[in-house]
């Protein structure tokens, strides 16, 4: 149907704005070769995020999909096989539009600014051989900023929060399935232990934070049970997979977490059946220091946690700065990190204090540099 309406337009001559997920790089040539001979302008413009990013945003969607009771949604469930194939799909779909010369102008955009592109094919600054593939890839690899690992697990709360209110629905058929229910929690758990890791996006994400009452019992089994699910998985798959191993850290950091939160009411450890599992939260739970709510010295921790996310930005924009004139890659690369560190210096003009943790004199100074550079043009002309 969809098609027939498409070609009914390109027969009419109407303007169109066609939505889809750009994942098979034949159909997007096919498709933008008919266009081309039709007479259209072709212009192609994507969306550049990391892969869980976009797995939070379809789980997010299908739930307020599920929400809407009025009749007139349709949810929409994407298996996680074929949001991986699309996922995968997209940057070589791109890159083949972009060098058959069907687009008239491809680019490419990230959540954070969606009205200046990453990439433009007309921008005539573009170096030799930079390409919107190596925009996305460099997009979608880069290091979540303090705010998107904050608003990443804002969304999965928000994700949580539907999937457990559809527990009770009168509609069993709307009713998540307890693996469904499991895969989320795991989710879940992953990107408040990756927040947690981080003292500036846990900063952020505990002030934006509404008050919220401790879980029921059974939530919290829910949760722990989540976290132990994915914990297995990571340490499994930690042999051969670099990536798995490297989410064990911030997965123990949450059973830490938990093992907390029993500390302090141990009747919510009444809503774990596994054994074997409420047992070990009980032994951690022993075993923490009274203090430990009250843990480290939280400002010098989130300047340590800046002066290494500083040393590595800059480390990285050197080795890019390098080669950038030859490598569209490295190019790419610079380009995102130069956006990353936009966002460290504001970070420091908000709070100097940060930068007492940078060692390197040459990296603070230019550090203050930009910030003065900042400050004086966010300095209305009178």
């Amino acid at each position: 149907m969809a098609k027939d309406l498409r070609q009914d337009a390109i027969v009419e001559r109407r303007n169109l704005i066609i939505d889809g997920t750009l994942n098979d790089p034949e159909k997007a040539l096919r498709l933008s070769r008919d266009l081309k001979a039709a007479g259209y302008e072709v212009d192609v413009r994507v969306l550049a995020v990391n892969e869980r990013t976009s797995h939070r945003q379809v789980t997010q969607r299908l739930e307020e999909d599920l929400a809407d009771t009025s009749g007139d949604t349709i949810p929409r469930d994407v298996p996680d096989d074929i949001q991986k194939e699309a996922y995968k799909g997209m940057p070589s779909a791109v890159a083949a539009v972009e060098a058959s010369g069907f687009a008239d102008r491809v680019r490419v955009y990230n959540r954070q600014d969606p009205d200046q592109p990453l990439y433009d094919s007309r921008d005539p600054q573009n170096p030799p051989g930079l390409t919107a593939e190596a925009t996305i890839l460099a997009e979608r690899n880069r290091e979540m900023t303090p705010v998107e690992k904050a608003q990443h697990a804002q969304g999965w709360d928000k994700v949580i929060n539907a999937t457990e209110t559809r527990l009770t629905d009168e509609d069993v058929r709307r009713r998540p399935s307890p693996e469904e229910l499991h895969r989320n929690h795991m989710k879940r758990e992953l990107a408040h232990g990756e927040l947690r890791l981080d003292p500036t996006a846990s900063e952020l994400f505990d002030r934006d934070r509404p008050e919220e009452p401790e879980p029921s019992p059974e939530r919290f089994g829910r949760e722990v049970e989540g976290c132990r699910r994915a914990l297995g998985e990571a340490r499994l798959a930690s042999d051969y997979d670099p990536e798995a191993a490297v989410r064990c850290k911030p997965l123990q950091a949450r059973m830490d977490v938990h093992a907390e939160r029993a500390a302090r009411d141990p009747s919510l450890l009444n809503g774990i059946s596994n054994q074997s599992l409420r047992r070990d939260i009980e032994k951690r739970a022993t075993e923490m220091p009274q203090s430990k709510t009250a843990q480290m010295d939280a400002p010098d921790e989130r300047r340590q946690d800046y002066a290494r996310k500083v040393a590595d930005c800059y480390a990285a924009l050197a080795e890019s700065r390098r080669s950038r004139d030859y490598d569209p890659a490295a190019q790419a690369v610079f380009k995102a990190r130069s956006k990353e560190l936009e966002g460290h210096v504001a970070e420091a003009a908000r709070d100097p204090r940060l930068l007492d943790g940078v060692a390197d004199a040459r990296t603070r100074r230019d550090l203050e540099t930009r910030i003065g550079q900042e400050k004086a043009a966010s300095v209305p002309e009178l």
